[in-house]
């Protein structure tokens, strides 16, 4: 089975640092190898990083994140860092001139997208060339950059991914294996350590204690799911839960909703064209 986390690619023909156009987006869903520590690089433009199916987030000097689907990272202009995505996972890179970009935060931070945002993103995918700011296209750039700006900031590390190589490859191993319901003295045992230093190593590289992330991770997988069409009770039981109502209950922790409501307000993926 493939690895999960790989680096983006950019589609042909598109260019991230062209400080001409005002707004501009591409679909990523192409990865290339996995390199460690990242290859980090930087933008002139500012970047909205989307989520919309499956594993993608993106990765700096100090923390490398993954995002459920629906949310958004913003990579302000000159912030070192590294895309990355995984196997069947999509996502969208809105690019926003230098100009624009400082009327933005100059600090990244994450939001959730309302579906007429990820329209709006989605319609740029076409923008190539540039336009002026009293244009048509213009005006609906100044509107998704102020529904950007007012959208509800939510914290960063929502699933943080650890830069030591032992505690990286069991991240991977639990978005790869999600019904793998190992005790954390198995986990810690996988990777020759022992339970208090394996447990230590966790809060010290992701600031959650194991359970706490090991569900964040999971629920990378629950969400791509949901979004894909399967039922509650069928990714309760793809994750290891005995009940759905026990996996309802903590798909409500993490994302105050539960997961029928998480399906309805959250976009729709086979409506997102990529072919």
């Amino acid at each position: 089975m493939a690895q999960p986390f790989h680096p983006t690619e950019w589609p042909v023909g598109f260019d991230p640092d062209d400080p001409n156009i005002i707004m501009q987006a591409a679909r990523v869903d192409r990865f290339g190898e996995l390199s460690r520590p990242p290859k980090l690089h930087s933008h002139c433009t500012g970047q909205l990083v989307v989520s919309v199916l499956g594993v993608v987030g993106l990765a700096s000097e100090h923390w490398r994140i993954a995002l459920p689907p629906a949310s958004a990272i913003w990579t302000p202009p000159g912030l070192a860092h590294e895309g990355f995505i995984g196997p069947n996972s999509k996502s969208l890179y809105l690019h926003i001139s230098p100009e624009w970009s400082a009327e933005l935060p100059n600090e990244p931070f994450r939001i959730m997208l309302t579906p007429m945002m990820l329209a709006m993103v989605r319609h740029f995918t076409q923008i190539r060339n540039p336009f002026s700011a009293q244009s048509h296209t213009g005006r609906l750039a100044r509107v998704l950059l102020e529904e950007i700006e007012l959208a509800p900031q939510l914290p960063l590390n929502f699933a943080p991914l650890p830069s030591n190589p032992q505690l990286f490859h069991v991240a991977e191993k639990i978005v790869e294996h999600s019904a793998l319901g190992w005790t954390v003295a198995q986990w810690a045992n996988s990777i020759e350590m022992s339970e208090r230093n394996f447990s230590r190593l966790v809060v010290r590289e992701t600031g959650m204690s194991f359970g706490q992330w090991r569900l964040r991770l999971l629920m990378l997988t629950a969400t791509r799911r949901l979004l894909e069409g399967d039922t509650t009770e069928t990714v309760a039981q793809a994750l290891g839960y005995e009940t759905p109502s026990a996996f309802i209950a903590a798909f409500k922790r993490v994302f105050g909703m539960t997961p029928g409501r998480y399906r309805t307000e959250a976009f729709v993926t086979d409506t997102y064209p990529f072919d």
